[in-house]
């Protein structure tokens, strides 16, 4: 430890208190700071970790960012999963603050020769290579980094002589030039990190002695991989290769431009070829010269399979080849149904299959690694649904490979060790966390960029924006954001050098893929289907891709096809929401593209006890419909509305009925997709029609007449007036008043 690190006394700010973040706080206690965390997620609190730095003596600020958390503070230290431009880093930039990274405040306080290095052979990391390669020389290391150990835990525990292997994420790249100059060193077996920083030394040799390999111009070392050799060493193999190619000399999948060209190449060199996909195919029709499959092609009666469920297929089909029983491939259907799920697909018809066994196995599934997923992300396997997996597990095992390490999510799902499993749970945890603040990032950027645009623009039916600073793995879900915002198709388009990438969400009214084969002659490469699409992009092309996506956008879609539509499936009365009815349109499930959740339509009602949940994202209130109970119910990112609601008179509430567990108990549970407000006139033309029923035939007005007609009243079944045409089109004119009732 760093005896004069001149942090004693001095008070230091904190900011995300994720794994990083803990460590950054304990290790600035032990070098006699003034140690206040904060972290926006007030979920934290009641923690046993947060209780050991409370113990330790750290002011602790969970919830909204405060200005006041600046004033008498030296330093601030951020996690990595933390933006630069949060409120509380950009108050310390702008006052002249100093900002540290946790990695930067590690590498101040080590003593310790620290090597950062970045990237993945396709399976392990760079960080575990050189671990290995150390240990094997006999030199003492360490490995921590963006590994789930973060640098700053092992300060004051290292002895002086051991080596520090710091792994970063493609997020901390920021903190190698802080890296470089305490050792010069960057091993990166991702080439493309080699154009975005510029020209670094390598070393390696299987003694470990440090010799200096200078890039030159555009060349670069490349290695082979390394292999056990006789004695427990490991042997290092690099090469001088030739200018990095634009292109891989074998294209690799899921490339719709060059699938047909990688097929060949790969037969050429004496490989067997089977290719599998789910994909729109080429529209030109071309097809690669060997065996294939996928669902569309092939004439599957459900044409719409994720890639796991055509796996699926793959292995029955090879089982039944080598005479064995094709139900083997059923242990995996815990897999498929998560694939399923988290790929968006249609869940009917196999799908729907797939989906209800894959889910039951999932409950009860030995895999180590969706066991630890599971707890980690709060998931109870007893009732585990598809809820459960496309917003817990998914974005979990998704963050993966959106932040370039797909491989952590790899080893989890094939893991048979229940310790190991925990460890990589926890990774994809952090991971999660890191995604969601650059997927808010992004969101913000592009959202103001966009409100910032001139009318004209706006009114445009398609978008396209690019940025070089954006990440190409978190675009495609902030595009899915931005469509449900601006109501249309949105291409976000992600900056690298030479080729940029860019992912598309489409309505359901718009054939995202028919769009980008409009616009092919501005693309290097696209592929995916009618909702969602992935393309390459040369950057000087943009700007003309945004024309012409926008004008074909704008050919093909009318204004009305862009306003939001609820398709309400049924109007009831507040006397029916039952825990039995929400347990009857449970049945329907598993909900999700093909198969909604059952909407209903709950007419004419008030909302009271307001009140907003989850740091003020949520709201939840009471229902009451003509004075009477009608439920509870929660409205999820409403919860900075809560004025605009507290207003009395009637509301619409378009809804789906669903069974609350909480504690042991469950109740029905409004949960809210639109709260609309209501027509004042309702509650009166109600009193005013229940009149006229009950004052027999003879009363009845030609409105009435028709209404009571269309509604078959008398039948004994419950209706809602919002059923009949007559009464919507008379809530739509100019007030007028029924007769009354003699």
């Amino acid at each position: 430890m760093n005896a004069d690190s001149g942090l004693r006394g001095r008070r230091v700010l904190v900011v995300g208190l994720a794994r990083s973040g803990k460590a950054a706080a304990e290790a600035l206690v032990g070098q006699g700071a003034r140690v206040v965390a904060h972290d926006r997620d007030a979920g934290l609190e009641g923690g046993a970790e947060l209780g050991r730095l409370r113990e330790l003596g750290v002011e602790l600020h969970l919830g909204d960012e405060e200005d006041t958390l600046l004033q008498g503070t030296d330093l601030l230290v951020k996690s990595p999963g933390v933006p630069g431009e949060t409120r509380l880093v950009a108050g310390a930039r702008t006052r002249a603050i100093p900002v540290w990274s946790e990695i930067e405040l590690g590498a101040r306080l080590l003593p310790n020769p620290i090597l950062g290095v970045t990237g993945t052979n396709g399976k392990t990391t760079s960080s575990e290579l050189l671990g290995a390669m150390f240990r094997a020389a006999g030199s003492p290391v360490e490995v921590a980094g963006n590994i789930g150990r973060p640098l700053t835990s092992l300060v004051g525990s290292v002895p002086a002589d051991s080596w520090i292997v710091c792994e970063l994420s493609s997020f901390q790249l920021e903190d190698v030039e802080l890296l470089r100059p305490r050792i010069g060193v960057l091993l990166n077996l991702e080439p493309d990190h080699l154009d975005r920083h510029g020209t670094f030394e390598w070393y390696v040799d299987a003694k470990l002695r440090m010799f200096e390999q200078q890039t030159e111009d555009d060349t670069a070392v490349l290695p082979r991989g390394f292999d056990e050799v006789p004695g427990g060493a490991v042997r290092v193999e690099f090469q001088w290769d030739d200018p990095l190619p634009a292109e891989p000399r074998i294209p690799g999948p899921h490339n719709r431009e060059n699938a047909a060209a990688a097929t060949a190449a790969a037969r050429a060199a004496g490989m067997d070829v089977v290719v599998t996909d789910h994909h729109s195919p080429r529209a030109d029709g071309t097809l690669p010269d060997a065996p294939i499959v996928h669902p569309r092609i092939g004439g599957n009666p459900c044409p719409d399979l994720c890639a796991t469920a055509v796996a699926h297929k793959l292995a029955q089909a090879l089982l039944h080849a080598a005479g064995q029983d094709p139900g083997l491939a059923d242990e995996d259907l815990d897999l498929v149904a998560l694939a399923t799920v988290a790929d968006v697909v249609p869940l009917v018809d196999e799908n729907r299959a797939f989906a209800i066994a894959g889910l039951r196995q999932l409950a009860r599934t030995r895999r180590p690694g969706l066991r630890a997923l599971m707890r980690s992300a709060r998931v109870d396997p007893a009732v585990v649904d598809e809820g459960a997996v496309g917003f817990r597990l998914a974005p979990r095992i998704n963050a993966a490979g959106r932040l370039c390490r797909p491989e952590w999510a790899l080893d989890l799902l094939m893991c048979s060790d229940e310790s190991k499993a925990a460890e990589l749970a926890a990774r994809l945890e952090e991971l999660n966390r890191e995604r969601q603040a650059v997927e808010e990032r992004i969101l913000r950027e592009a959202s103001r960029r966009i409100d910032e645009w001139p009318e004209a623009r706006r009114r445009q039916r398609g978008y396209v924006l690019a940025d070089e600073g954006w990440h190409e793995g978190v675009v495609g879900i902030v595009a899915s954001r931005l469509v449900e915002r601006y109501r249309r198709p949105v291409v976000l388009i992600a900056g690298r050098d030479g080729e940029w990438k860019g992912s598309g969400r489409s309505l359901a009214a718009f054939d995202l893929h028919a769009g980008l084969t409009a616009c092919a002659e501005h693309l290097d490469r696209f592929g995916g289907h009618r909702a969602a699409a992935g393309l390459s992009i040369h950057p000087d092309a943009v700007d003309a891709f945004a024309e012409a996506f926008a004008a074909h956008a704008d050919a093909n879609l009318t204004d009305e096809q862009l306003r939001p539509v609820t398709v309400v499936d049924a109007a009831v009365p507040g006397s029916v929401l039952t825990l039995s009815l929400a347990e009857e349109l449970r049945r329907l499930a598993p909900f999700g593209l093909g198969n909604p959740g059952v909407t209903l339509l709950l007419p004419g009602c008030e909302l009271t006890d307001l009140q907003t949940v989850g740091e003020g994202r949520h709201l939840r209130f009471r229902v009451r419909e003509r004075s009477r109970p009608a439920g509870s119910a929660i409205a999820f990112g409403l919860g900075p509305q809560l004025d605009r609601f507290r207003r009395e008179g009637p509301y619409d509430l378009a809804f789906r009925l669903e069974e609350n567990r909480w504690n042991g108990t469950v109740a029905p549970q409004l949960v809210i997709r639109h709260i609309i407000e209501g027509d004042d006139r309702y509650p009166a033309l109600r009193m005013q029609l229940a009149a006229e029923w009950e004052a027999g035939e003879q009363a009845w007005s030609p409105e009435a007449r028709a209404i009571f007609e269309e509604l078959v009243l008398g039948a004994g079944a419950p209706t809602s007036l919002y059923e009949s045409e007559t009464f919507r089109a008379l809530l739509e004119r100019e007030p007028v008043a029924l007769p009354k009732a003699a």
